[in-house]
């Protein structure tokens, strides 16, 4: 396995709506919940993915410590590996692949032009290895984001991945 797909909460991620290729997952938040591995920090929703979801969850340590004993919860600290202490799900999700070691990273609904912009891209170039390709898949008309290492259209994702995994982005 060298390659995985992350989807985020950002606009693009409507790109995968109805296509999501059989590629590893991760999901910060449920955007896409029946991804292979879930990643949450807030409250509601990791209750939510601890009563509702049997993937594993990756969460705060603050969370691992309260559901010590369940067998699905465990903790990714950012801050631990990168030296960045972010409290974002979508960059804890990118870490956790980092941390993976996967060759590439395909990011969905991952658009750094809202609020925080300069803090998130930021904390990406912290987590961001050099020996791992980061691919944003976006709109055909988007602007150059220097902090992937590549643009891709949906149309170029697709013709790398022909296999459709059933779901929906949320």
């Amino acid at each position: 396995m060298t390659e995985c797909l992350i989807i985020g909460a950002g606009p693009s991620k409507s790109l995968l709506e109805g296509y999501i290729p059989d590629i590893f997952t991760i999901c910060p938040n449920l955007h896409y919940p029946t991804a292979n591995i879930l990643v949450a920090i807030d409250e509601p929703i990791v209750k939510d993915i601890i009563k509702n979801y049997q993937q594993p969850l990756f969460t705060t340590l603050y969370w691992k410590e309260r559901y010590l004993l369940h067998p699905r919860v465990f903790s990714i600290e950012p801050k631990d590996y990168f030296g960045t202490g972010s409290y974002s799900s979508g960059l804890r999700a990118v870490a956790l692949a980092t941390l993976f070691n996967f060759s590439k990273i395909y990011l969905s609904g991952f658009d750094f032009y809202k609020k925080n912009t300069e803090k998130y891209i930021k904390e990406f170039r912290q987590i961001k290895q050099s020996n791992i390709k980061y691919i944003k898949i976006d709109f055909e008309t988007a602007e150059e984001q220097p902090w992937f290492d590549k643009l891709i259209s949906l149309e170029e994702f697709k013709n790398e991945f022909r296999k459709i995994k059933r779901g929906n982005c949320s």
